[in-house]
C-alpha cells in the first residue's frame, strides 16, 4: 500500500515480533496473564503497522500517497475499533472471567475463537475481495502492456480505466491526464504525445469540464480521491 520495497523495513518489525511472542513463552510463566500476553503481541503488531501507514502518510509529500491513505481512512478506523474489541474481549474472558467460570456450553466457543477477532478476519477478507474484483475486471478491459514501471505508474493505471468510463473520456483525454497526473507542463506533454501546445491545453480544459475540476491541481487531487 505504501511502496516500500525495503527488505530491512519488512524483515525487523516481522523479527521483532516473533522475538516478542518468543520472549513471552519464554520469560513469563504458565498462567492466565502468559496466555493473554501471547494474544496480545498479535494486536500490538497490527497497532503499529496501522499507525506506521498514518505515520509515513503524513510525512509524505506525495500527494497520491496522502490520498490513497485518506481514502481508506474509513477501514483504518474500523479495523482499529475491532483491534480493540479483540484485545478487550481477550481480557475479559482471560483475565476478568477466566473459562473454568463460564458456563459448560461455552467453554467450548471460548476456548477456540475470539468473535471480535472473527468479525475482523471477515471484514478484511471482504475488502480484498472486492479489491481483487475490482482489478481483475479493470485488467479485463485493459490490459497493461508496461512491465518495469514505476510506483505512480502503476497506481495511475490502476485507477484510469474506471475514472475514464465515469467521465467518458477519450483515449486522447486519458493520455494527456495521465501525464498531468503524474506532473508533467504543457510542453512536457505536448513533447511527449507529438501535439501543439494549444491542443493540450484544449485537451486539459475539456477534462476540467467533464470532471467539474477547477484546475489542474484539484484535478489530480480528485483523481487520486475517487
Amino acid at each position: 500500500m505504501l511502496d516500500k520495497h525495503s527488505k530491512k523495513q519488512f524483515v525487523i518489525p516481522v523479527v521483532t515480533f516473533l522475538l516478542c511472542e518468543s520472549l513471552t513463552i519464554v520469560a513469563v510463566p504458565y498462567g492466565p496473564m502468559h496466555q493473554w500476553l501471547y494474544y496480545a503481541m498479535r494486536q500490538v503488531f497490527l497497532i503499529f503497522v496501522g499507525l506506521y501507514i498514518f505515520w509515513t502518510a503524513h510525512k509524505s509529500t506525495k500527494v497520491e500517497l496522502k490520498a490513497r491513505v485518506n481514502n481508506q481512512r474509513k477501514h483504518l478506523i474500523i479495523g482499529a475499533v475491532l483491534v480493540g474489541r479483540i484485545v478487550a474481549e481477550d481480557f475479559y474472558s482471560i483475565l476478568v472471567v477466566p473459562m473454568s467460570l463460564a458456563p459448560s456450553w461455552l467453554q467450548l466457543y471460548l476456548s477456540e475463537r475470539n468473535f471480535s477477532e472473527n468479525v475482523f478476519a471477515c471484514y478484511f477478507a471482504i475488502l480484498l475481495i472486492a479489491y481483487t474484483y475490482h482489478v481483475l475486471s479493470i485488467r479485463m478491459q485493459e490490459a497493461s502492456e508496461e512491465k518495469n514501471v514505476s510506483d505512480l505508474d502503476r497506481h495511475i493505471e490502476g485507477q484510469m480505466p474506471s475514472y475514464r468510463n465515469a467521465y467518458k473520456l477519450s483515449n486522447r483525454e486519458a493520455e494527456v491526464l495521465r501525464l498531468v497526473v503524474r506532473g508533467k507542463s504543457n510542453q512536457e506533454i505536448a513533447d511527449e504525445l507529438f501535439l501543439a501546445v494549444g491542443t493540450v491545453k484544449t485537451h486539459i480544459h475539456n477534462i476540467l469540464v467533464k470532471t467539474e475540476q477547477q484546475n489542474r491541481t484539484t484535478l489530480i487531487l480528485y483523481f487520486w480521491k475517487r
